[in-house]
């Protein structure tokens, strides 16, 4: 196992404690994305080589930031969306960058549809969590990239 993946799999262990304060509590703390940061820009460090490179995994890592919070933007302005769940799944999309971010983007469009519609399917008409489907899309991407 590389001290990437390593790493990719204690930040999936990150994103699953702040799935269950949300099931719980519909709550993310603000030092479960603050650690995800701080884990993504280790894991920009580990790709880069040089210096050249370093700011090559730096835009990697803005990019996948912005096409993450870019797709949870309108469910947080519409009210379908706290905070928390834009913070959490912009500071994964910096950990795995472009086009990692794409990826967590698509599957947990997905699992978050998936979710719902079972929810609505059982007559459950209260606002869902978004955090565990978030997990889902995470840890589906960081499964795909097993080395």
């Amino acid at each position: 196992m590389t001290v990437e993946y390593a790493l990719a799999c204690l930040l999936v262990a990150v994103t699953a404690i702040a799935a269950l304060r949300d099931w719980q509590q519909r709550r993310i703390p603000n030092l479960l994305p603050l650690l995800l940061i701080a884990g993504g820009s280790v894991a920009l460090l580990l790709r880069s080589g040089g210096s050249d490179s370093l700011l090559s995994s730096t835009l990697q890592s803005v990019a996948g930031l912005g096409i993450a919070a870019a797709a949870t933007l309108p469910g947080y302005w519409s009210g379908a969306m706290g905070a928390g769940d834009v913070k959490l799944l912009a500071s994964i999309g910096w950990a795995l960058a472009w086009p990692g971010a794409f990826a967590l983007v698509l599957l947990w469009a997905i699992a978050f549809a998936i979710w719902c519609g079972v929810a609505w399917c059982v007559r459950r008409r209260t606002r869902q969590p978004v955090a565990p489907s978030i997990l889902v899309g995470h840890a589906a991407v960081v499964a795909m990239a097993v080395p």
